[in-house]
């Protein structure tokens, strides 16, 4: 599966990746998308309720939301599980 960035994704993972073992995570769940050859494949992602294209990615406490089309997986918010769910999606 083919990987892009918003801008405010990069922002935000920027701020956050400084937390603990955080950007490792991250790094490693982007490795898990580009191994994928279906979305099934992808380990700790859900889709999101009422939305057709939109799932989350679980890394501990924090989430990531993307939006899949196609093979394309674009990550589009990065931020603590209470705070995500306010702008995604």
């Amino acid at each position: 599966m083919n990987v892009e960035f918003t801008k405010h994704f990069r922002k935000e993972f920027h701020h956050l990746s400084n937390i603990g073992n955080l950007a490792e995570l991250v790094n490693n769940s982007i490795e898990n998308i580009l191994n994928a050859k279906t979305v099934s494949e992808i380990k700790n992602l859900k889709k999101m309720s009422g939305y057709k294209d939109y799932y989350r990615l679980r890394i501990g406490s924090y989430r990531i939301g993307v939006k899949i089309l196609n093979s394309t997986v674009i990550f589009s918010v990065f931020d603590h599980r209470k705070d995500i769910y306010k702008r995604f999606p």
